[in-house]
């Protein structure tokens, strides 16, 4: 398929628009590449891990995490370099979803919240609400092959018609321009759109989720579930002591770096908070519980469920789809004995 429809599958779940502003995400190194035959999936940009995918074929890789965050010299033997000279050399495509994808709990993001069975879960910190509204435009010709691509592009809800020589197209206000570009391009005629308010909620995006377990479980229990899930058994506790049989009801968790939600899960009656990286001044008076399990293991298996949801994804064609695993930068090591 064509690399930018591939990027278009990519932002239909990670919008550019709800990226944090001090956030680098979208195309991190432009490649020579039109087509798109082979997709990977990563957390990190790492040299190894870029190196297995390169090697694979990928045309175009997909990490979570951006090359970096502020522009760089390539004047140094560094990973920064190391994988720039890897990109460079062979026209792949680098891409990152970061908090793009992060403010999406209806996405890969809310994977834990799936896994646990969370009860109406809510954003615990909210920061993009989008309106939608309707475009309506007349179709006097037959559908173009490429209309097929229109229920995909970034947020579009829902495309109906040619009812009475009518077509609707319900998308985000911030998407309209951008999809009235993209109708004209592929009608190939100027096309006057008429545009209806909908009676839809407005939709909001935000960092983390808390709701509530289908019924209450004992910590220990808990702790269990999330060795299962999270492939590991040891982690951080912060905060007020829990004993084994204290029963948790209320959960919230952020994946990556969360540790200035903290306020905001103990606000919104979390009983634990699950999250990555809390600093220590912070952790000083952490106001619930709060269980600190890497910023590595909530995030690898996030970029693992994307892999899998864009490998299931009709519009991805005939792409293949390679998830490609990473590693904790952060050992745990035990004294001798």
């Amino acid at each position: 398929m064509n690399l930018s429809d591939a990027i278009q599958c990519i932002e239909r779940t990670a919008p550019l628009s709800g990226a944090a502003s001090w956030d680098k995400c979208g195309v991190q190194i432009l490649g020579t590449r039109d087509t798109c035959a082979k997709l990977a999936v990563a957390l990190d940009p790492a040299p190894l891990v870029m190196e297995s995918a390169l090697s694979w074929g990928a045309d175009l890789v997909l990490t979570h995490h951006p090359l970096s965050l502020e522009p760089r010299f390539l004047d140094a033997d560094t990973d920064f370099l190391r994988v720039a000279r890897q990109f460079l050399t062979q026209g792949a495509w680098l891409y990152a979803a970061h908090t793009s994808l992060d403010v999406n709990p209806q996405g890969p993001a809310g994977w834990l919240a799936r896994e646990l069975d969370l009860k109406d879960p809510a954003i615990l910190d909210p920061t993009v609400t989008t309106a939608y509204v309707v475009l309506r435009f007349d179709m006097d010709e037959p559908a173009p092959a490429k209309a097929g691509d229109w229920p995909h592009l970034a947020s579009v809800l829902d495309v109906s018609g040619p009812s009475n020589g009518q077509m609707r197209i319900t998308c985000g206000n911030d998407a309209v321009e951008a999809v009235k570009a993209r109708i004209s391009r592929d009608l190939s005629r100027v096309v006057h759109f008429e545009l209806l308010q909908t009676t839809l909620d407005p939709m909001t995006q935000g960092f983390g989720l808390v709701g509530d377990l289908n019924e209450p479980l004992a910590f220990q229990a808990l702790l269990a579930k999330l060795e299962n899930l999270l492939g590991q058994g040891a982690w951080a506790m912060i905060g007020p002591e829990l004993g084994k049989d204290a029963l948790i009801s209320r959960l919230a968790y952020c994946p990556g770096s969360g540790g200035s939600a903290m306020a905001r899960a103990a606000a919104k009656g979390a009983d634990i908070y699950i999250t990555g990286d809390v600093r220590y001044h912070a952790a000083l008076e952490a106001p619930l519980p709060v269980l600190d399990v890497g910023h590595f293991s909530l995030e690898e298996e996030m970029m693992r469920c994307f892999a899998r949801e864009l490998g299931d994804d009709p519009a991805m064609g005939s792409v293949e789809v390679r998830f490609f695993t990473g590693s904790d930068p952060r050992r745990v090591i035990h004294a001798a004995g």
